[in-house]
């Protein structure tokens, strides 16, 4: 006798109220028994222990209470787990306008910084520009200065020069103090223009024309000191329009050869005469005569003073050269008897007659004449 077995169905609405959690696993035992307890029927025999899974895992169930069950579990743990994804999707939205809203202060700190940036690196900049044109500027100064000072050292050293003679001139920076050597050996050269005075005129007028005049002529002759044949030769100075030389005062010994300072200052002598000829023929209705004296022998060669130097020969050679000029003849080169003696291998000279001379009494002089 079939026995009718009566299905019964739950809806949600019954079960919403008393499923509130998630529900323990159902077995394939618990549904058995759940089922037998309620008069269902099953799909899978009972006693038929072969067809029974594996109670680890979870059994295919297909009566339609048990998937009334399932139904309702799924949805149970639906309705758990979407409020748990609606507030993730919730926070993920509020993370991103956080985000939004945090991202502008980030972006407006950044651009202070890199503006701040640019300013600190253009005020380095400018400070290194004004520096390397200041560094500039006092290189280019001193630069200027050192130049200035050069010319300066230049023009001292130019002057000092030609007030002293060069040989003096490194003895006084060496040793400094003052300056004093005799000389065995000197040739001693004056030459006068014994016309001069009718040109001068004791006026103011005249006086500057006589300056000029007189510094035309003897920078011409200091012109012949660039020759090299009279590197040996030195002014001495001026006295009035007399021109004072001198040769072998250079070193303080000569006595390797002896008369080549009286050689190169009668080579001097007749150059000295060219050269006053060229410059009468430059001036207008007036002509210099020319007397010159030439001795040789023992020197002093001395500076005097010690702010204002002064370089000058004293000795008895000076002195009877000075007086031969004061009775000599214009137009020759007269020169003492020991002068000739000492030349005569070498050049011409004319003989003049006994001449009185301020305290050497009677002097035999000769005349140079040209060969």
């Amino acid at each position: 006798m079939v026995v009718p077995i009566k299905t019964y169905f739950i809806g949600k609405r019954h079960l919403s109220h008393r499923i509130t959690r998630k529900p323990p696993q159902v077995t394939l035992e618990t549904a058995a028994a759940a089922a037998v307890a309620q008069e269902v029927s099953l799909s899978v025999p009972l006693n038929d222990s072969n067809n029974i899974p594996n109670q680890s895992e979870t059994a295919v169930i297909t009566s339609p209470l048990l998937e009334e069950v399932v139904q309702a579990r799924r949805a149970t743990v639906s309705e758990e787990e979407a409020p748990k994804d609606a507030e993730n999707i919730e926070n993920f939205e509020n993370v991103n306008e956080t985000l939004k809203y945090k991202d502008k202060p980030i972006i407006v700190d950044i651009s202070v910084c890199i503006l701040i940036s640019l300013i600190v690196l253009y005020g380095i900049s400018r400070q290194v520009e004004v520096a390397r044109r200041s560094q500039d500027h006092i290189v280019h100064k001193s630069s200027e200065q050192r130049i200035e000072v050069e010319k300066k050292c230049d023009r001292v050293d130019w002057l000092l020069r030609n007030i002293l003679p060069e040989h003096v001139i490194e003895v006084l920076c060496q040793l400094g103090g003052s300056y004093s050597r005799n000389h065995p050996c000197v040739g001693v050269l004056f030459a006068s223009l014994i016309n001069f005075h009718v040109l001068y005129e004791e006026q103011y007028e005249g006086e500057k024309f006589y300056s000029r005049i007189l510094n035309e002529f003897y920078g011409d002759i200091e012109e012949l000191f660039l020759d090299r044949r009279f590197l040996k030769i030195e002014k001495i100075k001026t006295i009035g329009s007399t021109f004072m030389a001198a040769s072998g005062i250079q070193t303080d010994s000569n006595d390797q050869k002896p008369l080549e300072c009286v050689y190169d200052l009668v080579k001097f002598a007749w150059a000295f005469q060219s050269t006053m000829r060229r410059f009468n023929e430059a001036l207008l209705n007036f002509t210099f005569e020319l007397r010159m004296d030439l001795n040789f022998g023992s020197v002093t060669a001395s500076v005097i003073g010690t702010t204002k130097l002064f370089y000058d020969i004293w000795g008895d050679t000076v002195n009877v050269t000075s007086r031969m000029d004061s009775i000599d003849e214009k137009g020759h080169i007269q020169v003492s008897e020991h002068v000739a003696m000492a030349l005569k291998d070498k050049s011409k000279f004319q003989l003049r007659e006994e001449i009185e001379v301020k305290g050497k009494s009677r002097m035999i002089t000769y005349f140079l004449e040209p060969n």
